[in-house]
Formats: C-alpha cells, sequence, structure tokens
C-alpha cells in the first residue's frame, strides 16, 4: 500500500473516532435515562412514605382525641363542643376543621371551614373509621379522618391540602414537578391537576427495590409530562404520583445529545481536512526516504535522499547519508577483519581440542584409579567378611549370645561397607546421569529392623523411636534404600545431643512414606535439595 493511502487511511480512522464516541454517547445516554427514572423512583417512594407517616400520624391524633371526657356533653350545652374542638384545631394546625357528627354523618358541633353536603356519604361505609377519605370542601378537596367517639358519636377532622401539599413541596427533583394522590384507576384523588386528559395512557409497571412503580408519558395542556405512581404502603386503594415536565427532567440528556452530535461533526470534518492536508504534506517525503531505504538495501550506498522540509523529515535524510558514508567505509576493511577473524576462530579449536584431550585422559585416570581401589579395598573386606562366618559357626570355638549378636552387627555393616566399596564403582555412572538399580521384592519393616539395629546406640539422652506395620511390601532397590534409611538415621543421631530421633513409615494412596524426624539441629534449607 502506497504511504500517502496509509496516511488516508490513518485520519480516516482517525474520523471514525467521532462516529464511535457518538454511537458511545447514544449508549450512555440510555443508560443514564434509567439513571434519572431510578432517581425519580426513589424519589416517588420517600414521598410515598412521608405521605403515609403523615396520614398515620393525623389519623392517631384524631384517635387520641375521641376519647372524650365524661363531663364534656351536658345537656343542651354546645359550648363546651365547641371549646373542646377549638383545642383540638389549635393543637394540630394540619387541620382545617374538626367537628362532631352523629352515627348518621350530620354535623353536630363544628370548628373550622364547613364540609360540603357529600362529606355525609363517607358515613354509609361499613368501616368509615378504619381508613382516611377524599371529601369536597367548600374551599376545594380535603382528607377526612374519622373516629368514633366514647360517646357514641363521631369526632372528624379535615386535613389542610397544604400542609402535606407543603412537606412534599421540599422534595421537588425540578421546577414544574408536583405530587398527587391517585386512586387505583389513576383519577386524582388529592391536589387536582388541571387539563388532565380523559383519555390517559396506559400505566407501564417497572419494579423498583421489591417495589411496583408505575410510569407513564402523556400530554397535559399541551405539554409532555412523566409520571412516576407508587402505591402508599399503609392506605390501599391510594398512590402518590409525581408529575414533572418532560423536558425539565431529561434537559442534561437532552443537552448532552446536542453536544455530542455538534462536536462529532466538527470532529469528522476536522479530520478529513488534515487526512487531506498531512498526506500531500508527508507523503512525497516519505516515499524518498522509501527509496533511499530499498537502495542501500540492494547495496547501493552511493545513494542519496534529497529532501530540503527543514524538519524532522530532512535530519532523517541526513542521518542516512551519514550512515552510508559510514557504511561505505566500513565495507574497505571488511574482508581484511573477516580473514583476521577467522584466523582467531581457527586457533580457538585448536585451544579447545587440546584442552578436551588433557579432559579425557584425566577422567580415563580417575576411572582407573577408582577401579584399582575398589579391588584393593575389597579383598580386605571379604577376609573380614569370611573370618566374622566362621567365628560365627563356632570354628574357633563356642561364643555366648552376646558375642554372636556383636559379630552379627560387625557382619552387617561389613556388608554395608562392602557395598559402598562398589558403589564407589557406579561413580562415573552417577556423573552422566544414569545408574542401575536392582529391583527386587522385600518386606519393608524387616529392611528397617535391620537398619535401626546396624545403627550405633544413641546416647542416655537421647530415645530412638520405631514404628513400622507389618506386610508393607516393595519391589524396590534394598540396598539403595537401605543406603539412604541409614545415611538419614546416621546424620539424625550425629546432631541430636537430646531429645528423640524417630524411624516411621506409613501408607496412603499406595504411597509409603518413610519419616526420619529429630530434635537436633535440622537440614539447613539449602542442603534439603541434596538428599
Amino acid at each position: 500500500m502506497k504511504i500517502r493511502n496509509k496516511i488516508l487511511l490513518f485520519f480516516s480512522t482517525v474520523a471514525a473516532v467521532p462516529l464511535v464516541f457518538f454511537i458511545f454517547l447514544m449508549l450512555a445516554q440510555r443508560r443514564s435515562t434509567g439513571h434519572i427514572e431510578n432517581s425519580l423512583f426513589a424519589l416517588t417512594n420517600s414521598a410515598a412514605k412521608i405521605t403515609e407517616h403523615f396520614l398515620l400520624n393525623a389519623q392517631k391524633s384524631v384517635i387520641a382525641q375521641s376519647y372524650l371526657p365524661s363531663n364534656l356533653f351536658p345537656a343542651g350545652d354546645n359550648a363546651s363542643r365547641q371549646a373542646y374542638l377549638r383545642r383540638i384545631h389549635r393543637k394540630y394546625k394540619i387541620f382545617s376543621s374538626v367537628m362532631f357528627t352523629d352515627m348518621s354523618g350530620n354535623v353536630i358541633a363544628l370548628y373550622g371551614e364547613k364540609p360540603t353536603e357529600e362529606f355525609r356519604n363517607i358515613f354509609r361505609a361499613r368501616r368509615v373509621a378504619d381508613a382516611p377519605h377524599v371529601v369536597k370542601t367548600e374551599g376545594g378537596s380535603s382528607i377526612a379522618l374519622v373516629s368514633k367517639t366514647n360517646k357514641n358519636n363521631y369526632l372528624a377532622a379535615l386535613i389542610r391540602p397544604e400542609a402535606l401539599l407543603n412537606i412534599l413541596e421540599k422534595i421537588k427533583p425540578v421546577e414544574g414537578a408536583s405530587f398527587h394522590i391517585l386512586d387505583n384507576a389513576g383519577r386524582t384523588l388529592f391536589f387536582d391537576i388541571s387539563a388532565e386528559e380523559k383519555n390517559s395512557p396506559p400505566l407501564v409497571s417497572v419494579k423498583y427495590s421489591d417495589i411496583d412503580i408505575y410510569k407513564r408519558v402523556l400530554n397535559r395542556g399541551g405539554e409532555k409530562i412523566f409520571e412516576v405512581i407508587i402505591p402508599i404502603a399503609g392506605f390501599p386503594g391510594w398512590r402518590i404520583c409525581l408529575a414533572a415536565p418532560h423536558k425539565v427532567v431529561f434537559k442534561s440528556l437532552r443537552d448532552a445529545k446536542f453536544l455530542g452530535i455538534f462536536f462529532s461533526l466538527v470532529s469528522f470534518m476536522l479530520a478529513g481536512y488534515l487526512s487531506f492536508y498531512f498526506s500531500s504534506k508527508l507523503s512525497a517525503p516519505l516515499e524518498e526516504l522509501s527509496k533511499s531505504a530499498a537502495e542501500f538495501a540492494q547495496g547501493n550506498f552511493s545513494y542519496r535522499p534529497q529532501i530540503r522540509t527543514g524538519d524532522e523529515m530532512e535530519h532523517l535524510a541526513l542521518q542516512l547519508n551519514k550512515m552510508a558514508d559510514k557504511i561505505s567505509e566500513a565495507q574497505d576493511g571488511r574482508d581484511e577483519k573477516i580473514r583476521a577473524s577467522s584466523r582467531d576462530l581457527a586457533n580457538a579449536y585448536k585451544e579447545i581440542a587440546v584442552k578436551n584431550d588433557r579432559l579425557a585422559m584425566a577422567d580415563k585416570y580417575k576411572s582407573q584409579f577408582l577401579a584399582t581401589m575398589s579391588h584393593e579395598l575389597r579383598t580386605p573386606m571379604n577376609a573380614i567378611i569370611g573370618f566374622t562366618d566362621l567365628l560365627k559357626d563356632g570354628i574357633y570355638g563356642g561364643l555366648t549370645e552376646k558375642q554372636k549378636d556383636i559379630l552379627s552387627k560387625v557382619q552387617r555393616n561389613s556388608n554395608h561397607l562392602l557395598n559402598l566399596i562398589n558403589d564407589i564403582l557406579d561413580l562415573s555412572k552417577i556423573e552422566s546421569g544414569r545408574i542401575d538399580l536392582m529391583p527386587e521384592k522385600f518386606e519393608l519393616k524387616e529392611l528397617l529392623n535391620t537398619v535401626s539395629g546396624e545403627i550405633a546406640s544413641p546416647g542416655k539422652d537421647v530415645e530412638f523411636r520405631y514404628s513400622c506395620p507389618e506386610g508393607i511390601v516393595l519391589y524396590q532397590d534394598m540396598m539403595r534404600l537401605k543406603q539412604v534409611i541409614f545415611n538419614l538415621l546416621s546424620n539424625a543421631f550425629k546432631f541430636t545431643k537430646k531429645g528423640h530421633v524417630t524411624l516411621s513409615c506409613q501408607t496412603a494412596n499406595e504411597i509409603v512414606i518413610i519419616e526420619v524426624e529429630d530434635t537436633g539441629i535440622g537440614i539447613k534449607e539449602d542442603d534439603i535439595g541434596k538428599i
């Protein structure tokens, strides 16, 4: 691919970055929409809890005042009733009016705003005192709370709409937002909405923090409204609704989208212009440098690139020219240096050959020495073993049991020493990484008994502990294994001045584990790998 095309491709790729950025912006906007909705869900949920708490406290207040003093209603005395209602009205500022009614809802005594005739309809319910009721008043709508008194009548109170509204106004998310109380059908019960559509869109159910939340978007008075509706937990059939202008709630997302589109277009246009400009500016000197590199690769170091750009390109061309000059100078003495290097290499090979011959001769002498030494040592050892057998057989007279036991130990250790002498012959095999093993079947406990008997008795301050179960049969090189265990035990007794030395074995998943444990100084971590 031509350099110019590569530059165009590079800047085209750069130009695609704004497009990718725009795509990610759209995805982020969708996610941000979810975050905004979740924030409104949380806010509406808080409003529902505030409303529930407000109504429950108001209801508790009415119930608390419904237990009347015994002297409150003397015959024909309306003044005492009015005074009692006045005290309630002054004590609880959230009530617009309080009243006594008979069992049919007829007002006996009233202090405050007078309810409409619709107020009597709530007393037709079987359980009028169990829940709040929305009623019409002279000033609009109100919530009525009713409690049966101990005088066989009712104490009723009407809540000021602004008392609850002032609390909810403090948590409004944006300007123009409002809270409303709806019934299950979505009709407004409290805090009327003006110009509400008759054919509202259906509610969309959303799950938020294990709460059934509903949302919808509708047009009210020519304005797009986003609503979030949550049931009020303590009051079945009532819901709190947060209505907010859609353009205000999602304004930040629209602004971010507009800015993203604007900057993407500007970046795309700028990248296109830069790709055309720099491709024209950079392609010519780069092509000249590419041509000079091709000439140098073919061995033509007389070629010199001619670039006059006054920047790094020209500096690079000058450096290439200097490099070509030095390579040309170096080629003049190259052959002589190669010949000198060849002579030095040949001399080095000769020295290595002489040293290899000397090493081979030394290895030969070592092998001869080991063979001679092992032969000379085997002769007296065989004599010792033979005379020990004669003594044990009683050729030179009878022996006590103690003497026989000592001779048996001498014989076992002599055989062990003879095996060590034989092992010297295996030194060359060990050095070459190979050693011949002679596996055979034997019982492990018998081998450990033999090793334990050959070990010198420990001192009086050292206790020897030994345990091995019966029936463990191995197929291994018995002499090699015996040598390893013997060496480990000897080392343990040598460096244990006080305490105990333990030799034990056990099986686990067809693996035989032989352990030598002592209370001595132990083996250094650096030497464990040498065992």
